[in-house]
């Protein structure tokens, strides 16, 4: 069954903007920023504009932002998303989240994020980055997790 989207005005923070109608994603995909996933990112790109993937039902979620920073800021994980695949497909804005940076209270704004992807029904596929060390995401080799 599809996961329901619903976008609520707690979510506004997240693009300025938003709505009160009910989609369906039939995707929920968990994303992350640095060098290793720009090739993808690339490739979805071409696809899409190939007319070989469409964003449109899709939701993403990603792993983690800056305290502190605006999505606006071009240091923010919100702006490298805008930047490396957001402005480029047919997704809407308001169905890719990125945890609130600016949110003083950084347990509010993860309990939130929580609430998020629970309300869309979870992650379906997470993509992670492998770094030039063997680190996974933030796990760095030889430290218990």
């Amino acid at each position: 069954m599809p996961n329901p989207l619903v976008t609520t005005p707690q979510m506004k923070n997240q693009t300025n903007q938003y709505s009160s109608y009910l989609i369906f994603a039939v995707l929920v995909l968990g994303l992350a920023t640095g060098s290793t996933p720009v090739g993808m990112y690339q490739q979805l790109i071409e696809w899409h504009k190939k007319g070989n993937f469409d964003f449109s039902k899709i939701a993403t979620v990603n792993l983690d932002e800056y305290k502190g920073l605006s999505p606006d800021n071009d240091q923010s994980y919100r702006y490298y998303m805008d930047q490396n695949l957001l402005n480029h497909i047919n997704i809407e804005k308001f169905h890719a989240y990125v945890p609130d940076g600016m949110d003083a209270d950084s347990e509010h704004a993860c309990k939130e994020y929580d609430k998020i992807i629970s309300m869309v029904g979870g992650i379906d596929l997470q993509l992670l980055g492998i770094g030039g060390n063997d680190h996974i995401g933030f796990n760095e080799p030889g430290v218990a997790f």
